[in-house]
């Protein structure tokens, strides 16, 4: 059996998802030496040699933004949980790219133009969210 089968029944495509993870960090001790760079760059070079062509991942606001985009991601969505009993807001204005429910809450994904801290915020803000509540989603074309 394959081991991407989820169903009991071999796999016959690629897994959608080929590896995830709650974090990957490395302590303030590596901070700035490469390492973090070297891991991305590793399994950039892992995904497309098993045949997937973009990657895309996501981050809460702060420094690990600067490092996606210094190593060629760009912002193309937020991600935005909020309360399900809350959820009455008028959406006008904003692209909203999926929403899902599910134990109590409502999952936005609304689309990003570039990457703005300022951007994010006003967001969070106007949904009536908390900051731990949004992620911003990257993504990067693999050659």
């Amino acid at each position: 059996m394959s081991q991407h089968s989820t169903t009991g029944k071999p796999a016959t495509a690629r897994p959608r998802c080929l590896w995830s993870a709650g974090w990957i960090c490395d302590s303030y001790d590596h901070a700035a030496t490469g390492l973090g760079g070297r891991l991305l760059a590793a399994f950039e070079e892992h995904a497309g040699a098993v045949g997937y062509r973009s990657i895309s991942v996501g981050s809460a606001d702060g420094y690990v933004e600067r490092f996606y985009l210094s190593h060629g991601y760009q912002q193309t969505e937020y991600m935005v949980k909020l309360n399900a009993d809350d959820f009455d807001l008028d959406l006008t204005g904003l692209t909203v790219l999926r929403c899902r429910r599910g134990n109590g809450q409502v999952t936005l994904n609304v689309a990003a133009d570039g990457y703005s801290s300022a951007a994010r915020r006003a967001l969070v803000e106007c949904l009536g969210a908390s900051d731990r509540d949004s992620v911003c989603i990257f993504a990067k074309e693999l050659r």
